[in-house]
């Protein structure tokens, strides 16, 4: 009789756990702050170490963590970029998949998302260490693209090509040129001095 239950419990238990299934851990969806799908991001598993567990790329706003081991892990989406973020204390569920969502923000001055510009953060002083207000910034035309702010500060955009060249002017200091191409799309920071006449 006693063995008979035990059987019983033991098929009924084997009964409500099923036979083992393969499931995702972790599914995530990830879309920027104005809704659209994230494409072409890493998204990077990391273990209470700090220790990079599994890499993968995220993909039509989809990416996943299939299988990782016992403990708290922590997701970074974006890499070391301006923007990127952090999902921390996970931990994989046997037979679970849990689905995080994240949305990823374009940073003021992080550069163009798509990959195809350059911005160029100039900051003019002049030769005596003051910043320079009012400083022309001038195309190949000679055409005023802008000029700097109280602080000496201007940007400027540059697709990718053969690059430009641009003038700094100011009455009482000597011109500059800049040739500016971009290489590398994203921002870049650029201190400019000009000499002061005498």
């Amino acid at each position: 009789m006693r063995t008979r239950l035990l059987g019983s419990l033991l098929f009924a238990t084997a009964a409500l756990v099923g036979q083992p299934k393969d499931s995702c851990a972790i599914r995530l969806s990830v879309n920027w702050d104005d809704g659209t799908q994230v494409s072409d991001q890493p998204a990077v598993l990391v273990d209470a170490r700090g220790k990079t567990v599994r890499k993968t790329t995220v993909r039509n706003g989809q990416a996943e963590f299939c299988d990782f081991d016992f403990g708290p892990h922590s997701i970074v989406v974006g890499g070391e970029a301006c923007g990127a973020v952090e999902i921390k204390n996970i931990r994989a569920v046997y037979g679970q998949t849990q689905t995080l969502r994240m949305i990823l923000h374009y940073c003021p001055g992080g550069g163009d998302p798509s990959g195809n510009a350059c911005f160029f953060n100039l900051r003019v002083r002049s030769d005596g260490g003051r910043d320079l207000p009012s400083v022309a910034v001038l195309d190949g035309k000679n055409e005023e693209r802008s000029s700097t702010d109280n602080y000496g500060r201007s940007r400027l955009v540059v697709f990718d090509g053969p690059g430009e060249t641009f003038t700094l002017s100011k009455v009482g200091f000597g011109k500059r040129s800049l040739n500016l191409s971009c290489r590398r799309p994203g921002s870049h920071d650029l201190a400019v001095v000009l000499k002061e006449l005498r």
